[in-house]
């Protein structure tokens, strides 16, 4: 569909043809061709804009890939860990019983051992405290009248 200058154009080239005859069709012609400069210049300018928006959006886009890539590395690892465990879990569930109970008697071993210790411990400060009750209140009673 022709636009105002163009109908413009060739309203201006029918009118000279018509006053002019041959004539005429040089100044239509240039007209014509002024016209057509516009009209490229215009669709070089919204080239331009579309090839800059362009520009853009391809450069949006490959920051969001780049962040994209970044979650899948750690989706990854954490897929990688839950491995691990997975791992650990299956090496522990397919111990024998005889394992099973090795390992139970060796820790039961040990915390016995961390429990008498404690004990010991427990019962030095109760009789420190309690030596020191005694000379405290010995002390206090000698003081007091």
């Amino acid at each position: 569909m022709p636009n105002f200058r163009e109908k413009f154009a060739e309203t201006l080239y029918d009118l000279l043809n018509s006053l002019y005859g041959n004539n005429g069709n040089f100044i239509a012609s240039i007209i014509k061709k002024q016209i057509l400069i516009k009209n490229s210049r215009l669709r070089q300018r919204v080239l331009s804009e579309k090839i800059k928006k362009l520009s853009d959006n391809l450069s949006r886009s490959s920051i969001l890939m780049e962040e994209i890539e970044a979650e899948f590395q750690k989706q990854k690892e954490i897929a990688e860990e839950w491995k691990k465990e997975a791992d650990t879990a299956k090496a522990i569930a397919s111990m024998h019983q005889e394992e099973i109970d090795a390992v139970s008697k060796v820790l039961g071993v040990q915390m016995e051992k961390e429990n008498k210790k404690s004990s010991r411990r427990a019962l030095i400060w109760n009789i420190f405290f309690c030596v020191a009750g005694i000379i405290g209140g010995y002390l206090i009673s000698k003081l007091l009248p």
